[in-house]
Order: C-alpha cells, then sequence, then structure tokens
C-alpha cells in the first residue's frame, strides 16, 4: 500500500520531502534504519579500537567471532619493479615450497621458466606496457592457463613465451617465505646454535607446523618459539605438554651414538615470542609457556580473546552468531588471558618504523636473551662416566 501510495500519488499533491520520507513509513524500515544507525555508531567505535590494536577484523570483543575481510588476487609469486619503458622487470621469484605448487611462484613450479631480472612485456598476447597495472591482465585467471611473455631487456622484440597457471593467493606462499626468512635470520645470527619455529595457529596448520620444524632443530642448544600474529586453536596443551617433556637420562648403544631420553625431549633453553595480535589458543601457549617455566614470553601484552566458542548458529539471511562458551582460570583460583591478555616477561614493541626497514627488535630480544644464557651456562650433555666394573675382583 505504501509503495503504490509513493509511486501513484500525483506528484503536485506531495508534501515537500515527502519522497524521502515515505520509504520509511513502514514499521520494519523503521527498525532497519535504527539497526543500521546503532551498528554504524558500534563500528566507528569498534574501529578505532581494532585500528589502534592493528587488528583487520570485527569481534574481538564480541564473543570472540569475527567477520574477515575477502581480497581475491591471481598473482604469479613474484616482486616486481616498473621501468621508465612501462614494462615490468621481475626482481625477485619467491620459491617457498617448490615441492607444493601451491607454495611456489608459477614461474618455478616446474622447472625454471623465468629469473631474476627478466621483464614481463606481454601478458595473453597483450602488452604490459600498454596499461596502468599488469594485475588487470590477470583477474579471473587463477587455475586458467595463460601466457606471459618474457624478455631479458624492456621490449616486446626478442620475448620468448613461456605458460603458467596463476597462483590464486599469495598469501602462504609469502608467509613461508617470511619464516623462512626468520628462521635464515636465527641460524646466521647464532651460527647455529638457536632453532625458530612459527606457528601460524593453534589448528592443524600450527601442529602441522610444529611436527615439522621440531624434530629437525631439536639438537639445537636453544629454541626460539614464535606466536606473533598466532590466529588460535585447540591444539596449544598438545604443544605445551611435548616442549615440557624433559631429558633424564642418555643412553648409548653399543655401535652408534648417544641417545636422549625421552628421544624427542629438548634439551636446552627455550623463549616464546608474541605481540597483541597472538590469540585465542596461541594464548594459552603465552600464558601456559610461561606458568610450565619453559622460559620467558617476550613481545608485546597479547590480545586478550579468550574465551572460545563453538559453530556459528545461522540465521535466516545467511548470518550467523556465535556466544561465549569456553573460559578457565589458573591454580591460584583467579580469572585468566580475557580481557586483559598475556603480559610478556620482557616487553619489547615492535616499532612500525623498524618493521619497515626490516628490523625484528623482538626476535632480537629472544636471540640476545638465549646466546647470553649459552655463555654464561651452556648447557650440555653429561659425559659418560666410566664403565662400572663387573668382574668380581677384590678392591684394595
Amino acid at each position: 500500500n505504501n509503495v503504490y501510495h509513493f509511486h501513484l500519488r500525483p506528484r503536485h499533491d506531495r508534501v515537500p520531502m515527502d519522497w524521502l520520507i515515505d520509504p520509511f513509513s513502514p514499521s520494519f524500515m523503521q527498525r532497519a534504519l535504527f539497526a543500521g544507525a546503532l551498528v554504524a555508531a558500534q563500528c566507528a567505535l569498534i574501529g578505532v579500537w581494532i585500528v589502534l590494536r592493528r587488528l583487520n577484523f570485527l569481534g574481538d570483543a564480541l564473543a570472540h567471532g569475527v567477520i574477515p575481510g575477502v581480497a581475491i588476487a591471481f598473482l604469479l609469486g613474484i616482486d616486481i619493479t616498473r621501468h621508465s619503458s612501462g614494462f615490468y622487470r621481475i626482481d625477485r621469484i619467491i620459491e617457498g615450497r617448490r615441492w607444493a605448487p601451491k607454495l611456489s611462484s608459477p614461474f618455478i613450479a616446474q622447472g625454471r621458466l623465468a629469473h631474476e631480472g627478466d621483464y614481463i612485456v606481454a601478458i595473453n598476447g597483450r602488452s604490459t606496457a600498454d596499461l596502468p597495472n599488469y594485475l588487470e591482465l590477470l583477474r579471473d585467471k587463477a587455475g586458467e592457463i595463460i601466457s606471459v611473455t618474457l624478455n631479458n631487456k624492456p621490449s616486446l622484440d626478442g620475448g620468448r613465451e613461456v605458460i603458467v597457471k596463476p597462483l590464486k593467493s599469495e598469501r602462504l606462499l609469502r608467509y613461508n617465505d617470511w619464516v623462512d626468512d626468520r628462521r635464515e635470520y636465527v641460524n646466521k645470527k647464532t651460527e647455529g646454535k638457536i632453532g625458530y619455529i612459527h606457528l601460524t595457529n593453534m589448528g592443524s596448520r600450527g601442529l602441522s607446523q610444529f611436527t615439522g620444524d621440531y624434530l629437525p632443530q631439536h639438537d639445537k642448544q636453544a629454541m626460539i618459539m614464535d606466536v606473533r600474529y598466532n590466529g588460535g586453536g585447540n591444539v596449544a596443551p598438545m604443544i605445551l605438554s611435548h616442549l615440557a617433556r624433559g631429558m633424564f637420562a642418555v643412553g648409548r648403544p653399543r655401535h652408534g651414538t648417544p641417545y636422549r631420553t625421552p628421544g624427542t625431549a629438548f634439551y636446552g633453553y627455550m623463549a616464546a615470542v608474541c605481540n597483541a595480535e597472538t590469540g585465542s589458543d596461541g594464548e594459552t601457549f603465552t600464558e601456559g609457556f610461561r606458568r610450565l617455566g619453559l622460559g620467558p614470553v617476550i613481545g608485546t601484552r597479547t590480545w586478550g580473546g579468550w574465551v572460545g566458542i563453538r559453530g556459528g548458529k545461522p540465521f535466516v539471511d545467511r548470518g550467523g552468531t556465535t556466544q561465549p562458551e569456553f573460559t578457565g582460570w589458573g591454580i591460584e583460583g583467579e580469572w585468566l588471558i580475557e580481557g586483559r591478555g598475556t603480559d610478556p616477561d620482557i616487553v619489547v614493541k615492535d616499532n612500525p618504523a623498524d618493521i619497515i626497514r626490516g628490523d625484528d627488535p623482538q626476535l632480537d630480544a629472544a636471540i640476545e636473551y638465549l646466546m647470553g644464557r649459552l655463555e654464561n651456562e651452556p648447557k650440555v650433555w653429561p659425559k659418560q662416566p666410566p664403565y662400572p666394573d663387573r668382574s668380581m675382583k677384590k678392591k684394595g
């Protein structure tokens, strides 16, 4: 009725501004307007807090739920600069995990098809110099076969054509590249004495990272457990229980080298690194790491969102809701983590200017602490004692 009234009433009979007011005559539109205004105010307030905490999603204080942003790109796993000719020079090809096609650059996933210094001069036969951004030519091309024309000079003349499949996202590729860079940084700076493990979450991926990265490094003299940006999950107790498994004996076979008991226990110093984006079960890890006496926690106070949820309750409009359901307290009888987060033992702030320069003050602080411990109190395996005399000879 309101729609009919609005559209068919003669224009000369309308009250000024009636065209603006009439759509809100139905009660459901009035409720929607109120809800929209309320959400707009809440988002403005929460948005400021999210920016200050360097988060990119909504829901830190809203029952542990999130509304993540979505960005889709179809990329080639390279770093480029634009030449004055308009063509693009390949400065770096991200190798990543070459055994996993989605975790390495398409240019090296099936043999090395390009090299640093090459120019991307055309994609699917269209010159890259004619567009503001060559990525326009990769739109909606993820998983599809495309041709890329490369040249060792910024020119279409003499170019060679290669066939590749662009990636839908470079997120995991660049994440693994960052982890590899951090591990190599620690290895070089400590001359191989300290191991490094980063856990992206406390789910299946984080557990796979731990099992894959721990064993090759568990003979190191010290270990850095990096849980910065950890998205949480539920496997932190499993990882903590393994790290807390101390070596209590050394054995040796008749032929071979000594071994420890338990066989995968870590015998050395440890430190954990966290920041404001260490959340949920990542905070279980940092709190547990400190309370179990595994080593100091270094960095900044964690997220403070420890109360957990179950699966979402769907709405008919394909939205959903969750509610807080799991929390906990310490053995001293006080509530843990939620709202406050875990305070580090050694506070080191990650200044954005340092990060832009490529510095990592939090990781440097962990290295400095562990190297100091190794220098002052070296932790080495106990030497084998003399074999016992079983000859039954009388002594003296």
